[in-house]
């Protein structure tokens, strides 16, 4: 039958057969049984709402078009600055930790387009600009610079600000919310059994609300659009289709932009060679499929099935933490070597790469090299290393997967140093800090004087928590980091200005000022955090903030941020 335009007074006078004779099959689906309805929204809306369209691709470039608006010129280069120096620091974080969007693409600015403008941004990459913003504006010093630099007849003080900061904080955990692979049900259901009455139908609303009220350059139209609206179905068809990840478009879209929207993305885009070489692109594939089916067919008729292993659920906690079995040292090797003059009274430390091309254009801080040498080579307390050379390298592997580096200048590009939650025995939770060396001391002959007057908490107990009182613990044939620690998991009220900002996904902490030597048995798990100052502030505020782990952000968007 042909395809034609039918008007709705002609389906109207149509039987329930011509109706059905000119209709689609069902098909039972994610789709079956949806009702589109009659609304202005039209057909989109009865579709299943997603976080790539719905959220990444839909409300995140509203959001950052809105709080971009309200920022003056000047205030635009700094955080061009800002974002040049951060990502650059901050390379591929989205591999380094879990759950963390990429901001790559921002390596020239905040608004600059990847591969030099070439492409537009993808899904992901309007999700870590967001991201990157809520970094920035966690920072005093860019508070400071917008509030002191405001567009003119404006009045974005530091309340407008805060404001913006819980607005973010809600955006970047309701994507996590969203993304979970389960769902509480008293997350997504009332008390009377319906969606429409749950708390994370409730908190939905309150996004939204805050969305429309303080991005005041956005006209309303742009707020009546179905993927505004589509946000309030996520708690009914999580409900109804489990996990978000069940009808999830990522995937498919990726491919789809390939293969059908843009398949001359994969050619050298030329006039008189484009129709044939996005023909041969599409024989390549359909050929390695056929290929890889074949070999799969073939490995599946060879298999000897035999009796399945038994899965440990929990291996990590079999593990011995620091023994030699253990850990890794790996990454770039280097020896540090100490000698004193006895003709000018000088103590001398020298790093030695073990292989000329591995020394990088910057090598460590005069500081932590001076720290090394007084610790490990001059200590009268707690020990000290009886030989003129320790052996260092940049990379550090447990046997449980966890990987830190500490490398100068990686790739003679940027410095590369981990951060770390630390487990101190005065602290329930662990103390953030950041990993500045590795060194071996498994090998090297260790001298003790006045071992009776050392404090029996420092000598070694059998567990991985130090005490944090004492800073120099006492040596042991071990894997060690030299650290710059937080002086708690928590900065007081009295360490911070009128412009920091309370937040939520993350917290804030003061450094100390002198480094520290800690076993790497000591380690918790790596965090992603970063110096209040974003590289163009203040290096007076010996700050940082601290992440919480992305796990943990659905609760916070759940239970609610302090002060929405």
């Amino acid at each position: 039958m042909p395809t034609r335009f039918r008007t709705s007074s002609e389906l109207k006078r149509m039987t329930a057969q011509q109706l059905a004779d000119i209709s689609f099959y069902d098909i039972l689906n994610a789709l079956h049984s949806l009702s589109f309805g009659s609304t202005y929204r039209g057909f989109l809306a009865g579709l299943l709402p997603e976080n790539l369209h719905v959220l990444k691709s839909g409300l995140f470039p509203v959001m950052f078009e809105g709080i971009w608006s309200s920022i003056s010129q000047k205030g635009r280069d700094y955080l061009h600055l800002a974002a040049q120096f951060f990502v650059n620091i901050n390379k591929s974080i989205e591999k380094n930790y879990d759950g963390l969007p990429p901001i790559n693409a921002f390596r020239n600015g905040m608004t600059s387009e990847k591969a030099g403008g070439a492409m537009s941004l993808d899904a992901s990459d309007k999700h870590g600009r967001i991201f990157l913003m809520y970094c920035f504006l966690t920072c005093s010093p860019v508070i400071r610079y917008l509030c002191r630099y405001q567009k003119r007849d404006s009045d974005y003080n530091r309340m407008y600000w805060t404001i913006i900061v819980k607005l973010l904080e809600m955006a970047l955990s309701f994507e996590s919310w969203v993304c979970q692979k389960e769902h509480k049900p008293e997350d997504i259901l009332g008390d009377d059994g319906k969606p429409e009455s749950s708390t994370a139908h409730m908190r939905i609303c309150q996004f939204l609300h805050k969305l429309r009220t303080f991005c005041p350059t956005l006209t309303s139209a742009e707020f009546r659009t179905t993927k505004f609206h589509q946000c309030l179905h996520f708690p009914r068809y999580i409900h109804e289709h489990g996990s978000m990840l069940n009808f999830d478009s990522n995937r498919p879209e990726s491919m789809a932009i390939k293969n059908l929207k843009d398949p001359a993305s994969h050619t050298q885009r030329r006039h008189n060679t484009l129709s044939y070489q996005t023909a041969l692109k599409y024989l390549d594939q359909l050929t390695v499929l056929d290929a890889q089916r074949i070999i799969t067919q073939q490995t599946l008729n060879k298999v000897e099935w035999s009796e399945p292993f038994e899965y440990i659920n929990n291996m990590t906690d079999k593990v011995v933490h620091g023994s030699a079995k253990d850990i890794t040292c790996t990454g770039t090797k280097f020896a540090i070597d100490y000698w004193y003059n006895n003709d000018n009274d000088q103590h001398n430390v020298q790093v030695a790469w073990q292989n000329k091309g591995d020394a990088p254009l910057e090598g460590f801080d005069n500081a932590i090299l001076k720290y090394v040498s007084e610790r490990l080579f001059n200590s009268t307390d707690g020990g000290r290393i009886h030989d003129e050379t320790v052996a260092g390298f940049t990379m550090l592997k447990f046997g449980d997967g966890r990987k830190f580096h500490a490398h100068p200048y990686a790739r003679n590009e940027r410095p590369k140093h981990d951060w770390v939650l630390i487990k101190w025995s005065e602290f329930d939770d662990p103390v953030p800090a950041r990993v500045e060396m590795f060194l071996d001391l498994r090998e090297c002959n260790l001298k003790f004087d006045n071992m009776h007057q050392i404090h029996p908490d420092r000598l070694l107990d059998g567990t991985n928590s130090i005490p944090f009182r004492h800073i120099n613990k006492v040596l042991t044939n071990s894997v060690y980091a030299v650290v710059t620690s937080a002086e708690s998991n928590k900065c007081s009220r009295n360490d911070v200005t009128p412009y920091h900002i309370q937040t939520s996904l993350c917290y804030r902490v003061m450094m100390e000022s002198f480094h520290r030597l800690v076993e790497v048995s000591s380690f918790d798990q790596k965090c992603f955090a970063f110096m209040n100052n974003v590289g163009c502030g203040d290096d007076s505020d010996n700050t940082a903030i601290v992440f919480h782990h992305t796990d943990d952000w659905p609760d916070i968007f759940i239970n609610g941020c302090p002060g929405t």
